[in-house]
């Protein structure tokens, strides 16, 4: 369980009043992460954290390859962006190292806002510079992409090239002589024997006119 006096060495969170923080500990959900684990992904619900303990790293992903656009140390907060706007995590925040965060859920964050506006005017800020800073949501959209690299090379087997002399030299004895080339296991079908017509002989071996 998250105590009062943590919530209290959160910076967001440091005026609130005893009882005040009282009442968000009790809300609040004490989350232990491993490295490499997930608070929360890229497209997740909204809600707010704070890191009590250890580095969470925020993660975009960018072509299908997962980019670090930034890290939150004890004491800050991520997920003001989605509590602020109504919207999903933009982006992912996971645990650059064994971690410890505290999750408060929407409607938890609202009422503590309501009764300290200060609260929500800090938590406003906070993702105004998120999405609009130097390093911001708006100038990652704006950066290229990452370049791609293509490699061309000649294949080291054999086969392959033998494969494709073949079936070039198919193709131009096919264009030459105007047929369609064979496939290697074909075999035309034998010729049925020609019949002969049968004229009757005599005795004495002769044939005989009709």
């Amino acid at each position: 369980m998250v105590s009062a006096e943590e919530i209290g060495e959160v910076a967001v969170f440091s005026a609130l009043a005893d009882d005040e923080r009282e009442r968000l500990s009790r809300a609040a959900a004490d989350i232990a992460l491993v490295p490499g684990e997930y608070a929360a992904h890229e497209g997740d619900e909204r809600a707010i954290f704070a890191v009590l303990g250890g580095r969470i790293e925020a993660v975009k992903t960018v072509d299908g390859v997962e980019r670090v656009i930034g890290e939150r140390l004890p004491g800050d907060v991520f997920g003001e962006v989605p509590i602020v706007l109504g919207t999903v995590f933009p982006v992912g925040f996971r645990a650059a190292e064994k971690s410890r965060v505290m999750r408060i859920e929407p409607h938890d964050y609202h009422s503590i806002a309501a009764v300290v506006p200060d609260v929500g005017k800090e938590i406003g800020k906070l993702a105004g510079h998120r999405i609009s800073g130097s390093h911001g949501l708006e100038a990652l959209a704006a950066d290229p992409p990452p370049p791609r690299a293509i490699v061309v090379g000649r294949s080291t087997s054999a086969a392959p090239r033998r494969a494709r002399r073949l079936s070039s030299s198919r193709a131009a004895s096919s264009s030459s002589s105007g047929r369609m080339p064979r496939r290697p296991d074909f075999r035309p079908s034998p010729r049925p024997p020609r019949l002969r017509a049968h004229r009757p002989r005599d005795a004495l071996g002769g044939t005989l006119d009709p």
